[in-house]
């Protein structure tokens, strides 16, 4: 009785991003060494085991939070500990 005074919720859209989530290491890899030279540098660098991630370096468009997950996934393949402050 009481789903027929209560109107049903619209479906979510789904947004396709530019990024997928099932980008291979190699893409990934690509990725961080065209737009986040540095970042490659620092994960590369065999003396450092954690590296610092401010947490306004990023901001809240798509692509940014694509290049964040990107660099974050790229310290993890690297091996490296990521600790975000603010």
């Amino acid at each position: 009785m009481l789903k027929a005074y209560t109107p049903r919720m619209p479906d979510r859209p789904t947004y396709k991003t530019r990024f997928s989530t099932d980008a291979s290491d190699e893409e990934i890899a690509r990725i961080v060494a065209e737009q986040l030279p540095n970042w490659k540098l620092a994960c590369d660098n065999a003396e450092v085991d954690s590296i610092i991630l401010r947490q306004t370096s990023f901001g809240r468009s798509q692509v940014e939070v694509a290049l964040l997950h990107a660099a974050i996934r790229y310290a993890g393949i690297a091996g490296k500990t990521i600790m975000v402050v603010p």
